[in-house]
């Protein structure tokens, strides 16, 4: 019996192997914490757009707190099971390179809690850790693709695995 269409932490093989690789390359010793002549994002704080992946479909926004962090929040929908609300805590690294586009990634890492409405089968309250990749070109926009493993604290414990691809319009 399917209690959500969350995807449970039994993950096949290569989803076990892309998740260490994308581990390693944040750890990469080529990577820093995020400078400020690097990024666009503290000129223009403020982000909205849409993510789609699992859950199906949603609003996400994120907030820069400062040039290294930023605050990342979403309302999102399975249309027939749920509304997932979360907002995470992120932490910024920036790729040391001469190439430009490389220097427009901004990887991160992330918590925060999540929650999981659900009226029929009861409400889900858990803490998501994110681990994703933004670019920002020189123009507004940001495009980005990240990965959260999440732990569900209430009602039961229990593990999760969502992910999704962002795209949003900075002001």
């Amino acid at each position: 019996m399917r209690r959500s269409s969350l995807i449970k932490l039994a993950l096949p093989s290569k989803w076990w192997g892309i998740s260490f690789i994308f581990i390693l390359l944040l750890c990469y010793p080529r990577i820093s914490f995020a400078e400020e002549r690097n990024i666009q994002s503290y000129s223009r704080p403020f982000g909205l757009g849409l993510i789609l992946g699992e859950p199906r479909a949603g609003l996400s926004g994120k907030y820069w707190t400062n040039s290294k962090n930023a605050i990342d929040f979403g309302l999102s929908w399975d249309f027939k099971r749920y509304l997932l609300v979360f907002a995470d805590y992120l932490w910024h690294l920036r790729l040391r390179t001469q190439t430009e586009f490389f220097r427009q990634l901004a990887f991160y890492l992330g918590a925060g809690p999540v929650l999981a409405i659900n009226g029929r089968r009861g409400d889900v309250l858990g803490l998501r850790i994110p681990l994703g990749v933004e670019w920002r070109p020189a123009f507004p926009i940001g495009i980005g693709v990240e990965i959260a493993p999440a732990i569900e604290i209430v009602p039961r414990f229990d593990l999760l695995f969502m992910w999704g691809v962002t795209a949003r319009y900075y002001f």
